[in-house]
């Protein structure tokens, strides 16, 4: 497998996860805690895939300063992830409180940059 199917697949699974947790969210349900601890640890791992695999990709085709981004953006999202998961377990999230809304707005705005950056490595790496 190449750098760039690596990459490809890490960012459609990290959809895919992204995908799963905000249906638990939205949905909760008996058990529903217990499955997004589940799902928080899968990303977790894949955000590490991602980090790899867009390392992998620097072969001299894509500027360091795109690639550069992508990183700053992954590392930018980590961090908000890490920020807003240890403010808020599992057992301790209120969906209707400000606090909670605030800090996952921050993780959606990180994830949103990130998602629009990896897309266009990906495009700029295909091209």
């Amino acid at each position: 497998m190449t750098a760039l199917e690596e990459l490809t697949r890490a960012f459609d699974e990290f959809e895919r996860i992204q995908s799963d947790i905000t249906v638990i969210g939205s949905q909760p349900v008996e058990g529903w805690q217990k499955r997004l601890v589940e799902q928080r640890r899968t990303l977790q791992a894949n955000i590490v895939r991602l980090r790899e695999a867009g390392v992998a990709c620097d072969g001299g085709r894509v500027a360091g300063k795109a690639l550069a981004e992508y990183q700053q953006a992954l590392s930018a999202m980590r961090t908000a992830m890490a920020l807003h998961q240890a403010q808020w377990p599992a057992v301790t999230i209120d969906q209707e409180n400000p606090d909670y809304q605030q800090s996952q707005l921050a993780v959606r705005k990180a994830t949103g940059h990130f998602r629009t950056i990896a897309k266009q490595l990906i495009a700029d790496l295909k091209s």
